[in-house]
């Protein structure tokens, strides 16, 4: 799990390459999943943020 940079969403994670059975890798995709505090704290640039992040390999 990694840490996302979106403004205004503190202690969030990117819950990218956990095992899962769902997907044909086993895992899922960095970049796709994330996991966080309440939606409404993220601000207008941590939406942009969230919008801009491409999956990462």
């Amino acid at each position: 799990m990694g840490t996302l940079s979106w403004d205004g969403y503190r202690n969030n994670r990117d819950l990218g390459d956990l095992p899962t059975p769902l997907a044909p890798s086993g895992a899922t995709v960095l970049g796709r999943v994330a996991r966080g505090p309440r939606r409404e704290f993220v601000k207008t640039q941590g939406w942009w943020d969230a919008r801009s992040s491409e999956p990462r390999p």
